[in-house]
């Protein structure tokens, strides 16, 4: 009787286990094969290679600016509010050499197609290569930025592209900037993607 009873509590733990590593897969974030990986440093938080001519981070430091640079950097695109902070950082930047552009997105919203459409075009175009982007944690606006370049111009799916922004540190209550990924995928294929911005281009 003792032997039947272990028996099956056995089986019985067996089909628990079991259950929940299908559980945790079924749950798991669905990754793509060309995520970034993060390298960050005190001076460049947050910071990764998104792909040869894309730089992803957080706020740097003065140093981090100055270690952008060294990398060869070309172009520094800020997300965040245009205030005193952001004009010693323009003009640091400026001095460096490299060229300095700031689009404000709200910590929280959605960002408007225009937004978007206005950053994807400065990453695009050649003469800003390498460019290296960033707001405040390099995680919600960044994120919603890098997840639309990634399905505008290398064809990733908005589950992907949200699974990476999740892994730099997307916020779980920033439900409006997931909304906006995914309905970017829905609405703007790859080719019209790239018609819209480069259409934008063209404006500024």
């Amino acid at each position: 009787m003792r032997t039947f009873r272990r028996a099956a509590i056995l089986v019985l733990l067996l089909c628990v286990g079991s259950t929940a590593q299908q559980t945790t897969r079924a749950s798991a974030p669905v990754a793509n094969a060309n995520a970034s990986v993060r390298e960050a440093t005190h001076d460049l938080p947050n910071f990764a290679r998104v792909d040869e001519h894309l730089y992803r981070g957080a706020q740097p430091t003065e140093d981090g600016l100055r270690k952008l640079k060294a990398m060869g950097i070309k172009t520094v695109i800020n997300l965040r509010d245009d205030d005193e902070r952001a004009a010693r950082e323009r003009d640091l930047v400026q001095a460096l050499g490299m060229r300095y552009f700031n689009v404000p997105m709200r910590g929280l919203s959605r960002p408007t197609d225009e937004q978007i459409a206005r950053v994807i075009a400065l990453i695009d175009a050649p003469e800003n290569w390498p460019v290296f982007i960033h707001c405040k944690r390099g995680a919600d606006r960044t994120g919603t930025v890098i997840a639309c370049y990634r399905i505008a111009r290398q064809g990733w799916k908005a589950k992907e592209a949200i699974a990476e922004a999740k892994r730099f540190g997307m916020s779980f209550f920033v439900f409006a900037m997931r909304d906006y990924i995914r309905d970017y995928e829905r609405r703007c294929g790859q080719a019209n993607c790239v018609a819209a911005t480069s259409k934008m281009a063209t404006q500024h």
